[in-house]
């Protein structure tokens, strides 16, 4: 029997080994960077300045929540309670949710509805539906309802200060329900501000023709995976246009914020791209 004889590596073998185990290194950090970056909320301050707010509103803080697909990417109920209590310590004046309170199906719809009860705003929450809301459509109604926040389905409602009126109004999805734009603002006076909760943001160009002020709006998850110097690689429909970030649009002052949202969607993984909860302080300009 022969002793073995190890032969030497090269320097080219040598070199080439230490490329690709660097290379599955760089791989492994940054799968897992995708994950942690899922639960890594972002805070995003932003001033908004509307020509028609009612100077009774000036410095409102709006907080703008979306997208937290609860039931998918490893997110329950008690992460929603988290992202909840996140909100409460900003003191908002009117919190927005703007559709995907649940990634398809959840069973747990009481344990929704107990965490949203606990959201506090000084002028009201207020909330839509997202496509990802349709196969429990009647039990997401129920739970915004009983967790105290208006569901605004192609309505609006007023909030009232010193006199003055601000209307919140929203759409039904675009999507997967009957968005009625004409209907969600009927009987609000011409010359009133109005803030239009929609979930697809690239409806902007056509809501942009109405007398809104500013819509809110998520769905796109900024993108949700983004490469640098290069942005996201896959973005949903009627959320390609405007992905994440504050617009202006046409000439007459309409404004779009588009929050990145909590959740994750197909794979529960962000990469350049932090979930968030955007702080919005209207700004009269009267």
């Amino acid at each position: 029997m022969h002793p073995e004889i190890e032969t030497p590596m090269t320097r080219r073998e040598f070199l080439r080994k230490g490329r690709n185990w660097t290379l599955l290194a760089g791989v492994g950090l940054a799968g897992a960077d995708a994950l942690l970056e899922g639960h890594w909320i972002e805070l995003r301050r932003v001033r908004i300045q509307l020509p028609s707010l009612p100077t009774a509103f000036h410095g409102l803080r709006v907080v703008h929540v979306t997208d937290t697909h609860v039931g998918g990417g490893f997110f329950d109920a008690g992460d929603l309670q988290d992202v909840i209590d996140r909100v409460n310590a900003l003191d908002p004046d009117v919190v927005c949710f703007t559709g995907d309170l649940v990634d398809d199906q959840y069973d747990r719809m009481d344990d929704i509805a107990r965490a949203l009860g606990t959201c506090k705003a000084r002028y009201g929450k207020y909330a839509i539906l997202g496509n990802h809301d349709f196969r429990q459509r009647d039990q997401v109604l129920q739970a915004f309802t009983e967790g105290g926040f208006e569901a605004l389905v192609n309505r609006s409602v007023v909030i009232e200060a010193q006199g003055q009126e601000l209307y919140i109004a929203g759409l039904d999805d675009f999507l997967k329900g009957k968005a009625d734009v004409e209907k969600a603002i009927a009987g609000i006076p011409p010359d009133r501000c109005i803030v239009l909760l929609v979930h697809e943001p690239d409806l902007a160009d056509r809501i942009a023709q109405y007398p809104i002020a500013l819509q809110l709006s998520g769905h796109s998850h900024g993108g949700q995976v983004r490469l640098p110097f290069y942005g996201p690689i896959l973005t949903p429909s009627m959320g390609k246009k405007y992905v994440e970030g504050l617009f202006a649009i046409g000439s007459n002052g309409f404004q779009l914020h588009v929050s990145r949202g909590i959740g994750t969607q197909t794979l529960p993984v962000r990469f350049f791209c932090r979930p968030d909860i955007s702080v919005l302080t209207l700004e009269s300009v009267r």
